[in-house]
């Protein structure tokens, strides 16, 4: 099992354990979220590599990368990631789309 220290973006620090009972990886967070099996920002922000962890966990990146390689995990995250990425240029466009309609009316 291992073992992260995830800091959230409130400055909060969350414990998330990552095990493999039976060949099943399974991935669990202290907060509320995690507690309801709901995905929660902490073990999505692990999982995509860019969470806050604490120095002493830190080690255990590499390991979790390895376990992680080659599930639906790993390609739902990847497809996570993707998708963020056209959200905001979705957004982007949306606001600047607002705007223009917004000067159009004004005239």
């Amino acid at each position: 099992m291992l073992t992260f220290s995830v800091r959230s973006s409130e400055g909060d620090l969350h414990k998330i354990k990552v095990s493999n009972p039976r060949g099943r990886l399974r991935v669990v967070c202290s907060c509320e979220d995690g507690a309801h099996d709901a995905l929660c920002e902490h073990r999505l922000s692990l999982l995509s590599g860019e969470a806050n962890i604490s120095t002493r966990t830190k080690a255990n990146v590499a390991r979790l990368k390895e376990m992680i390689e080659g599930t639906d995990i790993e390609r739902c995250v990847s497809e996570w990631r993707s998708l963020q990425s056209v959200r905001a240029k979705i957004n982007r466009d949306l606001r600047r789309t607002e705007v223009r309609l917004s000067k159009a009316l004004c005239r």
